[in-house]
């Protein structure tokens, strides 16, 4: 759920200025256009701990009326899963910001991650199973396991310490991956 809101409104909230507004009159006058992509990076943290914030408060707030008996605690590990997910979550809102900085299309980035929040990639990656299987005659990789979007389905309540580590790792790979690229990319490139 979260996903969907990630995936159409941290592409709007962090490119909106990129073809008007003050981006485009300050960039060009950068030593180094790349670091945009940490100002983006930055508002795109911003917007999905908002998120998490807002969708957790309304969680809380139903549950309250929908199971009344039910008790609220917090513990180190529910602090952790929360953090590992916000990383998860910024990772693939960071696949999303490449997207549309590599197109220059909002919409692009939009789709695709409007796709693989939807359940996408499962088909993606069990198709680039299945021809693996069929080219090398076994599996020797796994693709699933290496897109934040299982982890952040994987990663729940009862999530051990080794998926939450697992989790950590993808995430900060792809949050590495995805925002090298986009700075790459913003810093050969015209801003117009």
């Amino acid at each position: 759920m979260i996903l969907l809101f990630i995936a159409i409104f941290a592409v709007i909230f962090a490119h909106k200025d990129d073809k008007n507004g003050y981006v485009k009159n300050i960039v060009p006058q950068l030593k180094r256009k790349g670091d945009m992509v940490f100002a983006r990076l930055a508002n795109i943290a911003i917007y999905t701990a908002f998120v998490f914030v807002v969708y957790f408060i309304v969680n809380v707030v139903m549950s309250m009326i929908l199971y009344p008996e039910m008790k609220f605690g917090f513990s180190t590990d529910f602090l952790l899963i929360l953090l590992v997910q916000f990383v998860l979550h910024l990772a693939f809102a960071s696949f999303c910001d490449f997207l549309t900085t590599l197109s220059r299309s909002s919409a692009f980035g939009i789709t695709i991650g409007v796709l693989f929040s939807s359940g996408f990639h499962v088909m993606a990656t069990q198709l680039m199973n299945v021809l693996e299987t069929a080219i090398f005659g076994k599996l020797t990789v796994d693709f699933n396991n290496a897109l934040t979007f299982t982890h952040i389905t994987k990663l729940n309540i009862y999530a051990n310490s080794d998926k939450m580590i697992m989790g950590l790792i993808v995430a900060l790979i792809h949050l590495v991956v995805w925002n090298g690229l986009s700075y790459l990319i913003t810093s050969k490139r015209d801003v117009v």
